[in-house]
């Protein structure tokens, strides 16, 4: 386990559940681009069987390096970090957003903002 944190959760999960997770995701990615039977129709049209599987593997790419882009290449490039801050809203109602704070401030700041209705 991390030493690195301090956290210690009331119930750990076995070593060997966690490892069948993980294979039974492993194999949900991969099951899908098994070719189907010899002659067996997926489709109708024209639209190969790994088609689906493609495109919903280029939106989490884009999904990641949207990520990358917004919490890690900016903030390096323009100095800044972005930090969870608790806000409490006009009507009362507190939320966490994430804020824009200079490289070196670690404070987390207490901001309260209107909202018109």
């Amino acid at each position: 386990r991390a030493p690195a944190y301090a956290w210690r959760p009331p119930f750990a999960a076995w070593r060997g559940a966690v490892a069948f997770f993980l294979a039974a995701n492993i194999l949900l990615v991969v099951v899908p681009l098994v070719p189907p039977e010899a002659g067996a129709r997926m489709y109708a049209g024209p639209m190969p069987y790994w088609a689906h599987v493609v495109v919903a593997y280029a939106i989490s790419v884009f999904g990641i390096a949207y990520w990358y882009v917004w919490s890690i290449w900016l903030p390096r490039r323009g100095g800044y970090a972005l930090r969870r801050q608790w806000i409490v809203q006009a009507d009362g109602i507190g939320r966490r957003v994430f804020g824009k704070v200079d490289e070196g401030d670690a404070e987390i700041v207490e901001i309260e903002i209107e909202i018109e209705e």
